[in-house]
């Protein structure tokens, strides 16, 4: 039997192509109508705010300041409550008792089990304590795990060093290793404050944006 190619068969072949091309300009144009859209509410948005703070009067203005310092006596009132709890420096506990008894004072904490001798361990520390004095809402603590098997056993640690993440008095995550901050041993401390923050054990991360503002400066020097 011979086959032979239909009227329609032959104009889906020619001009495929061309429907190729009509469908990306109208998947183009979908896409250029919908960042127009989003631009335009972030505008009016924008233009709302701006007319808003136009419209304060002396009350309004009064309201912001006191609530304005309302926060920052908070703030300042947390951090005398961290610091007097402990926080802001990297703890070293003794045994199981100390542990369990820093997890029920706090609500986040950062609890290193390592080796003292193990050559990575000093370089850790290091991380940690300026981890410890950047995020004072967080609890960092360092535990000999070789005087403590039973506890390691319990957190169900397989690697050193490790860090368990603990939120609201219960092991949100542990870190076996460091291989979530780097693969080669060598990272900088902003690179853990980044992984800690997407586990949600710190508020901020201020080191990456510390980080961020030195590169800055520094691309800004060499244009210079």
């Amino acid at each position: 039997n011979t086959y032979f190619p239909t009227y329609t068969t032959y104009t889906l072949l020619n001009f495929r192509p061309t429907a190729r091309t009509d469908f990306r300009k109208r998947m183009a144009s979908q896409i250029d109508r919908a960042v127009y859209q989003v631009a335009t509410q972030l505008e009016r948005a924008v233009d709302e705010e701006l007319e808003r703070l136009d419209n304060l009067n002396d009350s309004d203005i009064e309201m912001i300041r006191k609530k304005r310092i309302a926060e920052l006596k908070k703030k300042a009132e947390e951090k005398r409550r961290w610091a007097a709890e402990g926080h802001g420096y990297l703890q070293t506990l003794a045994d199981q008792k100390a542990f369990y008894d820093m997890v029920n004072r706090s609500q986040r904490m950062v609890a290193c089990f390592a080796r003292p001798a193990a050559p990575v361990t000093d370089l850790l520390r290091q991380h940690l304590e300026k981890m410890a004095a950047s995020h004072q809402e967080t609890r960092f603590v360092f535990i000999d795990a070789e005087n403590s098997p039973a506890l390691c056993e319990h957190l169900k640690i397989w690697m050193l060093p490790s860090l368990v993440l603990i939120v609201d008095k219960r092991t949100d995550h542990t870190m076996q290793g460091l291989d979530e901050v780097s693969t080669t041993g060598s990272f900088s401390t902003w690179e853990l404050e980044r992984v800690l923050f997407n586990h949600n054990v710190i508020n901020t991360h201020v080191l990456e944006e510390q980080e961020k503002e030195n590169r800055r400066g520094k691309h800004a020097y060499d244009d210079e």
